[in-house]
């Protein structure tokens, strides 16, 4: 159970980019803090936690002092920080924190879920690694192999990808077959109608504000099917004005394969009303 990995979120669970993240966390029995001189105060009255999840919206907002602090006041901690809207640039203009598992606000939900059930499973995860592995060490580890292909049968999951890139097509076919899901490229999105598809991957080639008119005509028309949106960096309107249009998740590119697998694996558990067939 995931509940079986302590947490302790710091920072300002408020914000737009990071009030999602804290809702799920909050539903795994996470403890807040606001900021570190709480969050100290939380551990030296006798909580001990296995991940320390530091969200700062801007460069600056904690300083290397205070993150070291932290790590004194639980040395066994593992530290991941997620990264708010003005610090995508954190790797190459700032200071990274040495020994800190990094991720940005738009990519925090399939990777911080896929490392606390290896950590609750007792699995090798990126945060059970020494803190002072690098980034690439990391990256390895978390990029695990995937599962062994599943052959695809009759009943199997049905996934239309949308793209103009056959490129883009190809892998995440791939991806789908290594799941057991069939999959069929779609050019466009009025090639399809409905009746057979579980789920559609809509891929972005350009910037959200272009492109929001085509989604927003597929879900005009087949609103229970959930969508997937893969969308370079996105900015917080893009994701807010994306979810008005009730798409169902927005994957950040690039990403790890397993961590969009998670993110389908979620949708296609929910029931679903309609389904969607590509001509």
């Amino acid at each position: 159970m995931l509940n079986s990995v302590p947490i302790l979120f710091v920072g300002d669970w408020r914000r737009a980019e990071f009030a999602p993240m804290a809702s799920w966390l909050a539903s795994r029995e996470a403890h807040f803090a606001a900021n570190v001189s709480e969050a100290l105060h939380r551990i030296e009255r006798g909580f001990t936690p296995t991940i320390i999840v530091v969200a700062p919206p801007w460069p600056g907002h904690f300083s290397a002092r205070s993150i070291a602090a932290l790590r004194h006041a639980a040395p066994l901690a593992r530290i991941a920080s997620v990264l708010g809207a003005w610090l995508e640039g954190e790797t190459r203009t700032g200071k990274p924190w040495p020994a800190v598992w990094r991720t940005y606000w738009h990519q925090w939900m399939p990777r911080l879920a896929t490392e606390l059930d290896r950590l609750a499973a007792g699995e090798a995860a990126a945060w059970s690694l020494p803190p002072t592995s690098s980034e690439g060490e990391r990256l390895l580890q978390v990029n695990f192999p995937a599962k062994q292909a599943k052959p695809i049968g009759s009943s199997a999951k049905a996934i239309a990808i949308i793209s103009t890139s056959r490129e883009t097509a190809e892998s995440l076919g791939d991806v789908c077959r290594d799941r057991g899901w069939k999959s069929i490229w779609l050019q466009r999105p009025t090639d399809a109608s409905p009746g057979a598809m579980d789920l559609v991957i809509f891929d972005f080639s350009s910037l959200v504000e272009s492109e929001v008119s085509k989604i927003a005509n597929y879900k005009t028309q087949w609103a229970m099917i959930p969508l997937i949106a893969l969308v370079s960096f996105p900015r917080i309107a893009d994701v807010e004005l994306l979810k008005s249009h009730r798409v169902a998740a927005v994957v950040s590119k690039p990403f790890l394969n397993h961590e969009l697998v998670w993110q389908i694996d979620q949708l296609l558990a929910k029931p679903t009303n309609s389904r969607l067939h590509a001509r």
